[in-house]
């Protein structure tokens, strides 16, 4: 046996987070920072800067309704 293995992540969304590949990575990193500066074995999402600015419009999406056959 080898031991025990643990998983930490930070996670980011683009286009919610950031603008850019670098600012969701850099996102992720800083999430995946506060994971490992506080704890093991968890997932963090990325917080969004409070001067971000959504460069897109949001989507309305009819909520799926599973067909009964």
């Amino acid at each position: 046996p080898l031991g025990k293995v643990s998983s930490s992540m930070g996670v980011s969304e683009y286009p919610s987070h950031c603008h850019d590949p670098e600012g969701l990575v850099k996102a992720a990193d800083e999430a995946l920072y506060q994971v490992k500066s506080t704890s093991r074995n968890r997932v963090c999402l990325a917080s969004v800067p409070e001067d971000f600015q959504i460069d897109f419009e949001p989507m309305k999406v009819q909520p799926y309704e599973e067909k009964k056959r």
